[in-house]
């Protein structure tokens, strides 16, 4: 039998060696626990009451704890999604109201347009009027301008 493994052998068979043999030589300026507790994990502690659920589901009876908090969460990022929806309301209202108050500054000013459109329909409407009445005038003007004018001077005469 080789040497190397006779050693391994024999190595074996002796009383386990400590861990912490040599370790100080390497080790021995760290600080070390008072106990093993300092590295165990807290106690458990009991539980919170279990999360409020919107409105609108419910757990399945007999749903175990994995499963509640499961859907539990899932419905709270569903939920999230649509607050962050409905927050889009607000923006959107604004934007709105401002469309409506710019479409009703637009009404009042149509409203305006068709008015003045009017005035001046009116107001061509009278300038013609006066000018159809005066019509006859100036044919009378006219033709006593050249009776005038024949009596005055009979070779200048239109007619």
């Amino acid at each position: 039998m080789n040497s190397f493994i006779r050693g391994m052998r024999d190595r074996n068979l002796q009383q386990p060696r400590n861990l912490d043999d040599g370790l100080d030589d390497e080790f021995g300026d760290l600080p070390r626990p008072q106990s093993a507790e300092a590295y165990a994990p807290p106690r458990p502690v009991a539980l919170p009451e279990e999360p409020k659920l919107p409105d609108y589901v419910k757990h399945a009876d007999g749903a175990d704890a994995m499963t509640k908090l499961t859907s539990h969460a899932v419905i709270n990022q569903y939920e999230a999604a649509a607050q962050t929806v409905e927050a889009m309301r607000e923006p959107i209202r604004a934007w709105a109201d401002a469309h409506e108050k710019a479409l009703d500054d637009l009404r009042g000013a149509m409203e305006r347009i068709d008015e003045t459109a009017k005035h001046f329909r009116d107001l061509g409407a009278a300038t013609f009027d006066r000018l159809q009445q005066s019509a006859a005038a100036i044919t009378e003007v006219r033709r006593t301008c050249d009776e005038v004018t024949a009596k005055i001077d009979p070779a200048s005469s239109t007619e």
